[in-house]
């Protein structure tokens, strides 16, 4: 009878040391991917940040540019204010495909949604 109780007791701690590992490996894991997230999302900031500086400095460029072509600096910048408003609504027409899929499913590999633990 004590040999059972034991072995019950026993069973018992094992079986809480198990949950509790159990435990900490997914706090562990949700850790690792999140910081994972984290960093992708940093960098890919600083890139964004660049990129938005290269393209502002280049439209004005761009726009001082056009201006001595045409001999008229307003008209110039009236240029790239047309072409970044056709891109803006090229873009917008095809946000779905070229921004929404594609971020959800980048967003969705980084924290491994489908993984079986």
């Amino acid at each position: 009878m004590m040999e059972g109780k034991l072995k019950v007791e026993q069973l018992v701690g094992n079986l809480k040391e198990y949950a509790e590992t159990r435990f900490d490996m997914a706090v562990l894991n949700t850790q690792d991917k999140m910081t994972d997230l984290l960093a992708s999302i940093a960098s890919m900031a600083i890139v964004v940040v660049c990129t938005l500086l290269i393209l502002i400095f280049g439209s004005v460029g761009a726009g001082w540019w056009l201006g001595q072509l045409l001999h008229s600096p307003s008209l110039g910048f009236l240029c790239v204010a047309g072409f970044y408003l056709i891109v803006a609504l090229i873009i917008f027409v095809n946000r779905d495909n070229w921004i929404k899929i594609p971020l959800i499913n980048l967003l969705l590999k980084k924290i491994n949604i489908n993984e079986q633990d």
